[in-house]
């Protein structure tokens, strides 16, 4: 049996970045518990039998240890995998399924689905990997929020564009109910594969293999016709129903630390339910271990499309204080005349990324203080800030004012980026850094 969410635990413990609770806690405490610890939090939830994990991709060197590389590799692994990806294998016999639950038997309050901020509309489910097919693109998987309603139906969040909007807007068109199998408690290597935006007729569980070494083991689900990782803790069996985006779902606290509105998404209805046996429940809570998530994928992408455009950036980081998500730092290889506004305008056409900063190599980008001395001592701001206006931008960003706009309306925004590269004209030599004097030479 391949290894999943259990095994990474194992992995957590033994490399001290879980806390297990030793008395079981109030329903109610799960969020605070989870919340207020860096590490991985094991807990056991008053009247469930199933415990609850929380906080496993909190920090680089959680999903370090999940790829099995080091901190600042976790880009070229990732970008590696998405070079080579692997072919999935079925299996008959499943861990997954050793429990399978039909019929009205379905209840979904079996699991300690928790509230997770103060002015969510209800529990919700955030860990989950969906898994859909349809026509010519196949199989996909993404990660999507699911908000509890009954013990069968829960809402699915697909209010901006992504792949399982598309499934289910073709199948939406022809009458059908979308079938998607939504996973629980699975190895980091399928939340990773299944978070990033791949093209859409590639199965993100091939990227999930590569990142393994191994292709990845699906088994097929017992009341639809999907496949979902044979290691899953839990599988729920689902259609989203085909009567479009009919139902209120929120409020939520997003992962850009704002409590977000009221939006309209459709109903899923949750045919089956599945399990191993003693299941773990995985809460994946908004916002902190999302920024983990966020920051390994845009930093990829980042590196990606500047290898693409034949540079050589030596670090990416994409700041957790900006969600991971709206701003990029980068540091290049000795980057040739104009070589650092080139960067800026490929990395400023990333959806989402607002503010961009190119530096030379010999600066450290996640240290604020070094980048700071590069920006005060590199940059000209008439001759090395870039600004673009009128570009794509996401409805989430409250300074975009998407409230304002006409219905079907998408936003518009304004980027900027920041070339903190040495001036061609300026000889490195300028910017040789103090070193102590030290009597006995030695430094």
């Amino acid at each position: 049996m391949q290894k999943g969410l259990r095994e990474f635990i194992d992995l957590l413990g033994k490399n001290d970045e879980l806390l297990r609770v030793s008395e079981p806690v109030n329903p109610l405490d799960i969020a605070m518990n989870l919340s207020g610890s860096d590490k991985a939090v094991l807990m056991d939830v008053k009247g469930y039998d199933i415990p609850v994990v929380g906080g496993i991709m909190k920090g680089r060197e959680k999903i370090a240890l999940a790829l099995g590389c080091e901190p600042n590799e976790i880009t070229e692994k990732i970008s590696w995998a998405l070079d080579h990806p692997l072919d999935t294998v079925m299996v008959k016999e499943a861990p997954c399924q050793e429990i399978v639950i039909t019929g009205d038997d379905v209840d979904l309050t079996m699991f300690p689905i928790d509230f997770q901020h103060e002015k969510d509309g209800a529990p919700y489910i955030g860990s989950a990997v969906q898994m859909a097919s349809w026509g010519k693109w196949g199989p996909n998987a993404g990660m999507y929020r699911h908000m509890f309603r009954t013990k069968n139906t829960m809402g699915i969040d697909l209010y901006t564009p992504n792949d399982m909007r598309l499934y289910y807007s073709q199948a939406n068109e022809e009458g059908k109910p979308l079938e998607v199998a939504a996973a629980i408690g699975l190895y980091p290597t399928e939340l990773i594969a299944a978070s990033y935006s791949a093209p859409t007729d590639v199965n993100e569980m091939t990227i999930a293999g590569a990142l393994r070494g191994e292709p990845l083991e699906m088994a097929h689900c017992k009341t639809i016709d999907v496949e979902v990782p044979a290691n899953a803790e839990i599988v729920l069996e689902c259609e989203i129903l085909p009567d479009g985006w009919c139902a209120d779902e929120g409020r939520y606290g997003e992962f850009h630390n704002i409590t977000g509105g009221m939006k309209t998404n459709p109903i899923v209805r949750v045919k089956a339910i599945t399990h191993r046996k003693n299941p773990i429940y995985y809460s994946l809570h908004m916002p902190n271990e999302v920024h983990s998530l966020n920051a390994a994928l845009l930093e990829t992408q980042a590196y990606r499309l500047l290898k693409s455009a034949r540079m050589r950036p030596t670090a990416v980081r994409a700041p957790q204080g900006s969600s991971a998500y709206f701003e990029l730092v980068v540091a290049l290889d000795h980057p040739r005349p104009g070589e650092g506004k080139t960067a800026l305008l490929a990395l400023m056409s990333i959806l989402g990324v607002k503010f961009v900063t190119v530096v030379d190599e010999d600066i450290d980008i996640f240290n604020d203080e070094d980048l700071r001395w590069a920006l005060s001592l590199r940059v000209q701001p008439d001759k090395d800030v870039l600004i673009a206006s009128n570009v794509q931008a996401k409805h989430i960003d409250p300074s975009v004012c998407a409230h304002l706009l006409p219905p079907g309306r998408l936003p518009v925004t304004s980027k900027m980026g920041i070339d903190g590269t040495i001036p061609p004209d300026i000889n490195r030599s300028a910017y040789e850094r103090i070193v102590m004097f030290r009597a006995d030479g030695k430094y």
